[in-house]
């Protein structure tokens, strides 16, 4: 079974995780270790003196959203972010697959779900959680 890397988890540090040994065991991901094979993860509240977990890097499922859930807020957000090019109706145009780097970054930083992997089950819909 396929898990996520510490590189790929690295995406997403700020989001909250659940630890999937301990099911309904949710925090925020807040490090990685060096050597990539544990991570630690805050409790709720989130405080620096809350204390935590450590969990290996396998063990960790991100919550994230799937790209379906953006707001008009957050589309509104990525228009003022980038020049999106516009018809001359007005209407934007697609990117056609251009890398947009502060688009992607943005979508990261809210935690949206980039590469397929709640499908993969390789992360969690926030949807679903309870």
């Amino acid at each position: 079974m396929k898990t996520l890397t510490a590189k790929e988890l690295a995406l997403y540090l700020g989001c909250e995780c659940e630890i999937v040994t301990a099911p309904n065991t949710v925090g925020k991901l807040i490090s990685i270790s060096l050597e990539g094979d544990v991570c630690r993860i805050l409790q709720p509240p989130y405080s620096p003196m809350n204390g935590g977990w450590f969990a290996k890097i396998e063990e960790v499922k991100p919550i994230l959203r799937p790209l379906s859930d953006i707001s008009a807020n957050e589309c509104f957000e990525l228009v003022k972010l980038k020049d999106f090019p516009r018809a001359s109706d007005g209407r934007m145009i697609a990117l056609n697959g251009r890398y947009e780097p502060d688009v992607f970054l943005y979508l990261l930083s809210k935690h949206f779900d980039l590469f397929g992997w709640i499908e993969q089950n390789l992360a969690i819909d926030k949807n679903t959680l309870k």
